[in-house]
């Protein structure tokens, strides 16, 4: 997400990290699809104001993002 975030092309993706085109574009899709959203900057919002923590362990870093998942899909079906 990272990548994504950064502005950078699916084809840009896919070049440095060694992917098919097609790969980055399924697994952005992927991501939209569980966010529920209908443009990119939904999930690069949250990516954004709650990606990972370098302190975090694995655990509380999931924890985190369920959570803040949650909070998403609240605001959106109370915005939409």
């Amino acid at each position: 997400m990272d990548l994504v975030v950064s502005g950078k092309t699916n084809k840009n993706i896919a070049a440095e990290l060694g992917l098919c085109e097609k790969t980055v574009e399924v697994h952005r899709a992927r991501v939209m699809a569980k966010m529920e959203a209908d443009s990119l900057a939904h999930p690069c919002a949250w990516w954004q104001s709650s990606g990972p923590r370098s302190s975090e362990t694995g655990r509380q870093r999931s924890i985190r993002e369920r959570v803040s998942m949650r909070t998403a899909l609240q605001l959106r079906d109370a915005v939409g």
